[in-house]
């Protein structure tokens, strides 16, 4: 059996790979506005690098520019999760979605915020939202060490 991932998912669709790389350059100028520009790109490359090799990458850039940090493991959660959550909601939009359930991971560290929303069906763009599926500037994800995740609802 042949695993597709999300790397080959990126390669074979420049539409994707292109609004990723704007996600997390967007991303990364807002949030490390007082480092220079070299420094930057480095976590801007190892932010898309750690999309597919996983946590470790991102967190040897930040530790290489910062040093030990006491956010250092919530920056890195939140450099490789916020991407992929972007990547998620994309992915869902393009197969033709116009609703996804809100879902959490369903243990004590899921904000009270968070766990209001688990299970309740949302409109994913403004132009979907009715009364019963109300469209929210958040999703799944897109918040700080959010780790709730966002399921596709198709053919509603």
């Amino acid at each position: 059996m042949e695993y597709v991932t999300e790397n080959d998912l990126l390669n074979e669709n420049p539409d994707l790979y292109n609004s990723t790389v704007g996600f997390i350059s967007d991303y990364v100028n807002k949030h490390f506005p007082n480092i220079n520009a070299d420094k930057r790109k480095m976590i801007k490359s190892a932010t898309l690098e750690g999309i597919f090799s996983g946590s470790k990458t991102i967190g040897k850039t930040l530790e290489n520019i910062f040093g030990y940090h006491s956010n250092l493991y919530q920056m890195t959660l939140d450099l490789q999760g916020r991407p992929l959550a972007f990547m998620t909601r994309y992915k869902i939009i393009a197969a033709g979605a116009k609703y996804y359930y809100w879902r959490t991971v369903e243990d004590t560290k899921v904000r009270a915020s968070h766990k209001k929303l688990n299970g309740k069906r949302f409109a994913i763009l403004p132009k979907y939202a009715t009364k019963k599926c109300p469209y929210l500037q958040i999703y799944p994800g897109s918040e700080h060490s959010c780790r709730c995740f966002m399921e596709g609802i198709l053919n509603v």
